[in-house]
């Protein structure tokens, strides 16, 4: 079994970065990992003059209502600004994460070719394994008996 001591999980509060969450605070607490959350704010093309101090603290606070559910499951917050898939993957090898927990979007075609997959950007260059959660029909999760927000964010 491969040893799982640090999980990294980027979210951007879309349904499915939360059920990543949710799978990735699971393994957390069966494996005894730690849970980083990570928050990428991407930098804007234009920008005049310096933000507002406070521009990110909403995002601080969000941060700060993680709750992985399990009492036993050390969870630390990132915030960080610049490209979101370069930022996952530096994240992951400065963090020492053994596992990347990350919701897809699933686009494809058009909307793929012209936003990209940060996904698959992510999955291409990580210096870890990185396992990927697609979007599931609310039929899906309740057969499964998962709530999309238990015990995550309140």
């Amino acid at each position: 079994m491969l040893p799982i001591r640090r999980i990294l999980v980027p979210m951007d509060w879309s349904e499915p970065s939360r059920l990543a969450l949710q799978f990735a605070a699971s393994l957390a607490g069966d494996y005894d990992a730690q849970l980083v959350v990570l928050y990428v704010v991407a930098l804007p093309a234009l920008m005049y003059g310096p933000p507002p101090e406070t521009y990110l603290d909403h995002l601080r606070e969000e941060l700060r209502r993680i709750n992985p559910g399990d009492p036993k499951v050390c969870l630390q917050s990132l915030l960080v600004e610049g490209n979101p898939a370069t930022a996952i993957v530096r994240a992951a090898r400065e963090n020492h994460c053994d596992l990347i927990v990350m919701g897809t979007h699933g686009r494809t075609g058009l909307t793929r070719l012209l936003m990209g997959s940060v996904a698959e950007e992510v999955t291409r260059k990580a210096p870890c394994l990185v396992m990927t959660v697609k979007p599931q029909a609310p039929a899906e999760l309740a057969r499964e008996g998962l709530d999309a927000g238990h015990h995550l964010v309140r």
